[in-house]
C-alpha cells in the first residue's frame, strides 16, 4: 500500500463520497483516509435505528481493525489510527442528500444488480453537483450499461478496485465513448495522488486483470484436460511468462522447474532434539551428508511455513526447519522471548545434529534470528538468506513500542477470537488462498505463552550493533507486496554492502508457503552461485 504522507496532509483532492457502506465502500474510504483525505461513506438503504447502529458499528470496527492491522505491520504509526479513522464520515440515508450535494467525486459500490445500480444513480443524479465525477465500482456490469442511468454520462466511468482496496495498488478505469477525456484524466490523477496505479481500458467485459486471470485459468484447465502439460509445468510457465521484471534496482531471480508431483522428492522427516531448553522440534529433508541449510520461521508460525520448501531444497541440501522455542511443537521458553537466546538454541541444535556449518535462511522474525546467529556464531554459518527481514534500529524499536498487537486477541466462548485472528491478517495475505490463513491460525493457537513474544523480541533487538559482525555472503529476498518488510530491504542493503536484493513478484507476508517454488529457487540460485 502506498500513499502520501498521512501526518498533517491537507485535503487537496476533490470531496470524496463512497455510496454503499459494504466491504468495497469501506476499503475505498480507508484508501483515501490513509492518504490524508476526508471521505463520506453513504448508506442509501432506509434502516431502523437499531439496524443503522449495527451497520455503523460494524463499519467502524472494520475500518479501525484494518488500520490497526496496518499499524501492527509497520505501515503507519499506531497513534495515527484514530485520526485516520475519523476522516471517514458514516452517513445515514436521510442525510445522504447533503453529502451528495457536496460531492466532487463519487464511487458507487452498491450490490451488483442493474436495479440496485439504477436506484443508486437516481439518488446520485438528484443531489450531486452537475460538475461532479460519477463512477461505479462494478466488477461485472459494462460502463455503457450503467451510463444509461446517469444524467450526465460524459462525466461517468467505471473504476474497478481490487480487494482489499486499501492494499492492492492497481485500479482499473473503464470509460465509454462519451466519457470526457478531461474526466478520465482527472480520475487518473486523483488515484495517482493517493499512490494507486491506474490502468485504463474501454467498455470491455471483465476489465483487464480479471480477463487475464480467466484466460490463463481456462487455458490451463484445457491443457491439463488435453494432457499437453502437467499442472506444475503450466504453473511455472504462467508465473514467469506472464510476469515482468520489476524496475527497482533489484535482481529478478531465474525461474526453476517445479519439483513436485512425479519428481521423486525426498521425504520430510520430523524429530525432536533434547537441548538445554527442553525438546526442540524440527523437520528435515535430504541426504544427511549433504551441506546443511537451516530454516527459521516468522512469528507465530512454525516449521510448517517451509513445508513445501523443504523437499525442493532437500534435493541438493540437508534442509532443516526448526520450531523456534515457544512455537510449533518445541518446548516453551524458560526465559522471556529473546532474539539472542533463540539464536543460541539454533546453534545448539546444529551441534546436536553434528552439523559443523550450515547456511541459514530466515523469514521475518526468523531473519532477525539469522542475523544474530551469523553475528554470534560466525564459524557455524556459511551464507545467510534474509527474507522479508526488518532493519531493527532505534527508530524501528520506538515505532514498534507504540503499535498495538496484531495477533493477540481476547478469547471468546463462541470462538469469535478465531475469526478475529483471521481478519487481522487477511489484508496481508493473497486473496483466494484460505489455506494460508488457516495455517497461520493453527500455528498461532499452538504458540506457548505470549503469541506476541516474537514481535516483541524483534522490537527490542539492536540490529544496528550486530550487522557489522555479519561477514558471510548475504541474499535479501524482498516480497514487494509485504508492506511491513519490503521497505527494509534497501536499509539492510546499505548496512550489508556485499548483499544483493532479489524480488519475488507477487510475494506477500506468507512468502515461503505462498510461493514455495519461487522462494526455493531464489535460495538455490544464491547458494549455487557461491560454489
Amino acid at each position: 500500500m502506498t500513499a502520501a504522507d498521512t501526518q498533517g496532509a491537507q485535503p487537496t483532492l476533490p470531496r470524496i463520497v463512497a455510496v454503499g457502506a459494504g466491504r468495497m465502500g469501506r476499503g475505498i474510504a480507508i484508501a483515501f483516509a490513509y492518504a490524508g483525505h476526508p471521505v463520506s461513506l453513504v448508506d442509501l438503504r432506509t434502516r431502523s435505528d437499531e439496524a443503522w447502529h449495527k451497520l455503523a458499528n460494524e463499519a467502524r470496527a472494520e475500518i479501525d481493525g484494518s488500520l490497526r492491522g496496518l499499524a501492527a505491520l509497520g505501515v503507519l504509526a499506531a497513534e495515527q489510527v484514530p485520526a485516520i479513522a475519523q476522516r471517514v464520515q458514516l452517513v445515514r440515508a436521510d442525510a445522504a442528500p447533503q453529502a451528495l450535494a457536496a460531492a466532487e467525486l463519487v464511487f458507487e459500490g452498491v450490490p451488483e444488480t442493474l436495479e440496485a445500480k439504477r436506484e443508486a444513480f437516481a439518488h446520485i443524479n438528484a443531489h450531486c453537483p452537475a460538475d461532479a465525477i460519477l463512477t461505479s465500482t462494478t466488477s461485472s456490469i459494462l460502463v455503457t450499461q450503467i451510463a444509461q442511468f446517469v444524467e450526465r454520462p460524459e462525466r461517468f466511468l467505471n473504476i474497478h478496485w481490487l480487494n482489499p482496496a486499501y492494499v492492492i495498488p492497481v485500479v482499473e478505469l473503464s470509460h465509454h465513448d462519451g466519457t470526457d477525456p478531461a474526466v478520465l484524466a482527472r480520475a487518473k490523477a486523483v488515484l495517482e495522488d493517493i499512490g494507486k496505479l491506474p490502468v485504463v481500458c474501454g467498455p470491455t467485459p471483465g476489465y483487464i486483470v480479471p480477463r487475464l486471470q480467466a484466460l490463463v485459468m481456462n487455458e490451463a484447465a484445457r491443457m491439463i484436460e488435453e494432457g499437453a502439460a502437467t499442472a506444475e509445468e503450466i504453473d511455472k510457465a504462467a508465473r514467469w511468462a506472464c510476469s515482468s521484471t520489476q524496475d527497482c534496482g533489484a535482481r529478478r531471480r531465474k525461474p526453476r522447474a517445479s519439483k513436485r508431483k512425479g519428481m521423486n522428492l525426498p521425504p520430510v522427516r520430523r524429530a525432536f532434539a533434547d537441548l538445554s531448553v527442553g525438546q526442540v522440534h524440527y523437520a528435515e529433508c535430504g541426504d544427511a551428508s549433504a551441506p546443511a541449510v537451516l530454516l527459521l520461521h516468522q512469528s507465530p508460525r512454525s516449521w510448517a511455513e517451509y513445508r513445501e520448501v523443504l523437499p525442493l531444497l532437500g534435493r541438493r541440501y540437508r534442509a532443516i526447519a526448526m520450531d523456534t522455542v515457544g512455537f510449533g511443537d518445541s518446548a516453551p521458553p524458560p526465559w522471556p522471548p529473546s532474539i539472542e537466546r533463540w539464536a543460541g538454541v539454533a546453534a545448539e541444535l546444529l551441534d546436536a545434529l553434528a552439523i559443523e556449518r550450515a547456511h541459514v535462511v530466515g523469514h521475518h522474525t526468523g531473519g532477525v534470528i539469522a542475523v544474530e546467529l551469523a553475528a554470534s556464531f560466525a564459524h557455524k554459518v556459511g551464507a545467510v538468506v534474509l527474507s522479508s527481514t526488518p532493519y531493527t534500529d532505534e527508530a524501528f524499536r520506538i515505532a514498534r513500542q507504540k503499535r498495538p498487537p496484531i495477533d493477540a486477541v481476547e478469547h471468546k466462548d463462541d470462538g469469535a477470537h478465531l475469526v478475529q485472528m483471521w481478519r487481522n491478517r487477511q489484508g496481508f495475505y493473497p486473496p483466494g488462498r484460505p489455506e494460508l490463513l488457516q495455517a497461520f491460525v493453527l500455528d498461532g493457537l499452538k504458540a506457548s505463552g505470549d503469541i506476541e513474544g516474537g514481535h516483541r523480541a524483534v522490537a527490542s533487538y539492536r540490529m544496528e550493533d550486530r550487522l557489522g559482525r555479519v561477514t558471510q555472503p548475504v541474499l535479501l529476498i524482498r516480497a514487494p507486496q509485504d508492506p511491513f518488510a519490503a521497505p527494509h530491504a534497501a536499509e539492510l542493503a546499505e548496512h550489508l554492502p556485499d548483499a544483493r536484493i532479489v524480488d519475488i513478484e507477487g510475494g506477500m507476508v506468507p512468502l515461503p508457503d505462498q510461493l514455495p517454488d519461487a522462494f526455493a529457487s531464489a535460495v538455490l540460485d544464491f547458494l549455487e552461485g557461491l560454489q
